[in-house]
């Protein structure tokens, strides 16, 4: 005999159950801290000088475009691309 759980937070009525509903809220959270702290760690890079930024193959202007991009975009992954002439 095979037990499945439902793992959808939501009920076939539409109605999100309490848990999975708090567990989402939580989840969330902990991606948005997440996101502000890669932020914070991508700042850190306009404190370095044009040339040390040229050596990393970024420029100033795109370490400002970056963390101008809405926070919900992974900044890193965007910065990479930027440096490896992707985007």
């Amino acid at each position: 005999m095979t037990t499945t759980f439902d793992t959808s937070p939501v009920t076939d009525t539409g109605q999100l159950y309490p848990l999975r509903w708090i567990k989402l809220i939580v989840e969330r959270a902990k991606a948005r801290v997440d996101e502000k702290r890669n932020r914070k760690g991508l700042g850190r890079l306009m404190k370095l000088d044009d040339q040390m930024l040229r050596d990393i193959g970024i420029a100033r202007n795109n370490v400002r475009w970056v963390l101008h991009r809405p926070l919900r975009t992974d900044a890193s992954e965007l910065l990479s691309q930027v440096a490896r002439g992707r985007l």
